[in-house]
C-alpha cells in the first residue's frame, strides 16, 4: 500500500526534492539579480548522522532565465555503525531555471522548466549522491492569503537506473511588521526503478525580514521507505537578494 501511495504521488502530485532554487524559491524576480543563501542542515537518519552546510546561490541574466548552484559540505557526520567521524565536500549541483510568469487578478505565479546536473566531485560518502542529473518541472502561485506549490523530476542514477522525484506545499500567508511570512505544510516522495521509494511529510517557515534579508526552517521526517534512508531532517538558513 506504501509503494502504490508514492507511485501516486509522483502521477498525480508534480514536485521536487531538488525543485526549490535560490532564494527559498521566492527571488529575485528580475533581470541582473543576484542572490545567496546559506543553511544549515541535521540528518540524522538510519544511515546516517550529520551536520551539513549549504552554500547556495542564484544569478538571473534575464527575468525568464537563471542559473543556481548549490555546494553542500559536511562539518561532521558519521555513517551508521561508524565510530569514525567524516567531513567534506558534498555533490554540488548545478542549474538553469527557465521561467515563464503570469499574473491574473488577486493571483501571480510562474511555470518552470529546470535542466539539472550533479557534479562527481564528492569527497566523502555521507551527503553523496548518486544521481547524474535530469530535468524538473515545477508551477507556483500565491495570492494575498496563500501560496501553492508543485513539481516533478526525473533523474539519470548510477547503474543505468531512473529515478523520479515530487514534492507539494500548501502555505497560508502571515502579515506583521510591515512585512510577511508564509507556514506552509510539505509532502515530498521519490521512486526508482528498482523499486524502491521513500514519503516524507514536514513544515516550512519562510520570512520576509525586509527586500534584502529573507529566512527559512525546514522540518521533513519520514512517513515510509524501502531502499532509502528514514529518519529526520531539519534545516534553516538566512538569504540575501541584490
Amino acid at each position: 500500500m506504501f509503494r502504490l501511495a508514492v507511485i501516486a504521488c509522483l502521477c498525480l502530485v508534480p514536485a521536487v526534492g531538488h525543485a526549490e532554487q535560490p532564494v527559498f524559491g521566492m527571488m529575485p524576480r528580475w533581470a541582473n539579480g543576484w542572490g545567496i543563501q546559506t543553511q544549515y542542515e541535521y540528518q540524522d537518519t538510519t544511515q546516517e548522522q550529520s551536520h551539513v552546510l549549504h552554500l547556495e546561490g542564484v544569478y538571473t541574466w534575464a527575468r525568464w532565465i537563471r542559473v543556481t548552484y548549490k555546494v553542500p559540505f559536511v562539518v561532521e557526520g558519521r555513517a551508521a555503525g561508524a565510530t569514525a567521524s567524516e567531513r567534506g565536500l558534498g555533490t554540488p549541483v548545478l542549474a538553469m531555471p527557465l521561467k515563464k510568469y503570469f499574473n491574473h487578478d488577486g493571483l501571480s505565479g510562474s511555470w518552470s522548466f529546470t535542466p539539472h546536473v550533479f557534479l562527481p566531485v564528492a569527497t566523502t560518502a555521507l551527503d553523496h549522491s548518486d544521481e547524474y542529473g535530469g530535468v524538473s518541472l515545477s508551477y507556483a502561485h500565491e495570492t494575498y492569503y496563500d501560496a501553492v506549490d508543485f513539481g516533478t523530476a526525473f533523474h539519470a542514477v548510477e547503474g543505468g537506473e531512473f529515478e523520479g522525484h515530487a514534492m507539494a506545499s500548501y502555505g497560508r500567508k502571515v502579515y506583521g511588521f510591515g512585512t510577511f511570512g508564509i507556514g506552509r505544510l510539505r509532502l515530498d516522495s521519490k521512486w526508482r526503478t528498482t523499486g524502491g521509494y521513500e514519503l516524507r511529510a514536514g513544515g516550512v517557515a519562510y520570512w520576509k525580514f525586509t527586500d534584502l534579508v529573507h529566512a527559512q526552517v525546514t522540518m521533513m521526517r519520514s512517513l515510509a521507505a524501502d531502499e532509502f534512508a528514514e529518519g529526520t531532517w531539519l534545516r534553516g538558513g538566512v538569504g540575501m537578494v541584490f
